[in-house]
Formats: structure tokens, sequence, C-alpha cells
């Protein structure tokens, strides 16, 4: 059983390569490999990651089963009301996909956030990942927004979720 842990630094490279393994496993059919590197090389930059993992306004989570096997990250939503947080990510490697580790983490992430004082959460999800939108759809959330993002040069569909914490 995988234990749900508040991440560290020295977390960061295992948690660059869920990362790295989630986003091909999601996008590389609908982005291309070399797309989704650039998208992972500069939105998982370990300094980036590592300001994140670091930011006492952010939680940040990991799955460890020897080793990190997923992630959850989310904090205040910039773009609404105070009472919403947003989820950063949640990333889990694919070969232990169905195993219950991202319900756990997102379990554990919404019980922090909500002790936080919030009590609504966003997610924004690319349109085109079906096995994450299915994801916050069982765990109850609705969309409630549609939009476009631009990565890597490709302009992609997305989804906004929402829900009580």
């Amino acid at each position: 059983m995988v234990d749900v842990r508040p991440a560290e630094p020295a977390d960061v490279p295992a948690i660059r390569r869920v990362a790295r393994g989630g986003w091909h496993a999601a996008y590389d059919d609908r982005l291309g490999a070399d797309a989704v590197d650039a998208v992972v090389d500069d939105w998982y930059a370990p300094e980036t990651v590592r300001e994140y993992v670091t930011d006492d306004d952010v939680v940040y989570l990991v799955a460890a089963d020897d080793p990190v096997v997923g992630y959850a990250a989310g904090g205040p939503d910039p773009d609404a009301a105070a009472a919403t947080a947003r989820l950063g990510a949640i990333y889990v490697r694919p070969d232990r996909w169905r195993e219950g580790i991202g319900g756990r983490l997102l379990e554990e992430l919404t019980d922090r956030l909500a002790d936080r004082g919030f009590e609504r959460l966003r997610i924004d999800v690319l349109a085109a990942n079906d096995v994450g939108r299915a994801f916050y759809e069982r765990q109850g959330f609705e969309a409630v927004a549609r939009g476009e993002v631009e990565l890597a040069g490709t302009v992609c569909g997305e989804v906004t979720y929402a829900g009580p914490l």
C-alpha cells in the first residue's frame, strides 16, 4: 500500500519522472512526444517543482511506494473567489493506474485544502484527456466550462471541473 505524505525537495526528481510518464501516456497521441517533452521540460523544470514543493501556500503531496508513484498539488486559485482552491496537477505512474492511488491523493489533497478553509475545488484538464476527465467525474466533479489553451504551439480544448470539498 502506498503512503501519501507531503512532498519534500528530495522528491523533485521522482515527481518529474512521474509527470513525464503521465504526460506521455495521456497526450503523445494528441500532441506528439516532442511537444509533450517541451511542455514537461517547461512546466516541470527542477527549480519550478522545488519552488512549489516548498511553497507554504501550496499543498503538494506524493504517493510513495519506494519510489514515488504519484503526486498531487493544489492551492489558492488566483482567478476565483477566496474560498476556491485550484488543483495544479495530479498524476500517477501509468503502470500504477487503476490501483486507487489517484483517488487517495485527491482525497488527502481535498481534506488538507478544506482544513485551510477552502470550500470548492477547480480543476482544468485538457479535453482530450479521457482518463483524467473520467477520473474527475467519478470523484463527483462536474464540468462547468470549456475553453482553449495553447501547449507547445498547439491549441487544445480544455474543460474546467468544479465541486465542493
